[in-house]
């Protein structure tokens, strides 16, 4: 794990990308708070001063230094939304400031709107491992549906270069995203692949448990199986509050739970449970 880098890496060998993204977004930060920000250090540990930041200077020079980290960075600490933002300041594509070629960001006119704007939100000084938590966490909400569908193709890419058979979605009633097929027109296992962060988490699994009940309804002889991805650390004890609704709510239809550093069981029980992979039976 890279020292710029301290947060949880589940599942890393399949998020490489993702975890290469979130090691860059914390390099800029650290270099923002460094470089650019005002701060002091209070019983050995970094604050930065955002209270004395009375005008748009500062935040323009944050987001001259690492656009994009610099705007998700202002915004996580404030709490405001990208729609928030347009909306009140009548301007679009917030993240568009970054990618203005070789001019610098601060000339563009929602970089000039948007600075002296956040300024006037700063309202707390802040621990400087609190900026970065607080970022990362935004960076996650931001980007979960781009990784989320990475994560679902990762999880079918394995388990094809494992050698299990896999259908397209489109071609099995319910659309799961897991689907191995018996020998005949019946599905051997059915399942679904998602990922969530905490915030969105109690919705995500409510929503789990309606789609093993669905899928459990269409293929009845089938297998059914998730796989759970959690970008951001989740503890042991909130996992298994996790496992056992599954097994209260969904027991009688589910056959298995997996996390993303649990790929090779759900290969190996794959392998195990669909006809057409077993060996065939040695007659003498």
């Amino acid at each position: 794990m890279s020292n710029s880098d301290p947060y949880p890496r589940p599942g890393e060998g399949l998020f490489q990308e993702m975890y290469e993204d979130r090691e860059v977004l914390l390099t800029s930060v650290n270099r923002i708070i460094e470089k650019v920000l005002p701060t002091y250090t209070r019983d050995g540990r970094t604050v930065v001063e955002f209270t004395s930041i009375t005008d748009g200077d500062p935040i323009l020079a944050a987001i001259n230094e690492a656009p994009r980290p610099a705007i998700t960075m202002f915004l996580a600490v404030t709490g405001l939304s990208t729609s928030q933002v347009e909306s009140e300041l009548e301007f679009h594509s917030t993240y568009d400031i970054a990618d203005r070629g070789s001019e610098l960001p601060h000339k563009d006119y929602r970089a000039k709107r948007l600075a002296p704007y956040l300024a006037t939100r700063l309202t707390d000084d802040l621990l400087a491992e609190t900026v970065r938590q607080q970022t990362v966490y935004r960076w996650t909400v931001d980007h979960r549906r781009h990784y989320r569908k990475d994560f679902e193709g990762e999880v079918q890419k394995y388990l094809e270069r494992r050698g299990i058979p896999l259908l397209p979605d489109t071609e099995v009633k319910g659309a799961p995203d897991i689907a191995v097929p018996k020998n005949n027109d019946e599905m051997a296992i059915v399942g679904e692949i998602r990922s969530s962060n905490k915030q969105d988490l109690g919705t995500r699994v409510r929503e789990f448990h309606s789609e093993v009940r669905d899928l459990a309804s269409m293929h009845p002889d089938a297998k059914i199986v998730i796989v759970m991805e959690f970008p951001e650390e989740i503890s042991d004890e909130r996992y298994q509050e996790i496992v056992d609704g599954f097994w209260a709510e969904v027991g009688d239809d589910l056959t298995a739970i997996y996390t993303a550093d649990e790929l090779s069981e759900l290969a190996v029980d794959c392998q195990r449970w669909a006809p057409q992979l077993q060996p065939p039976i040695q007659s003498y």
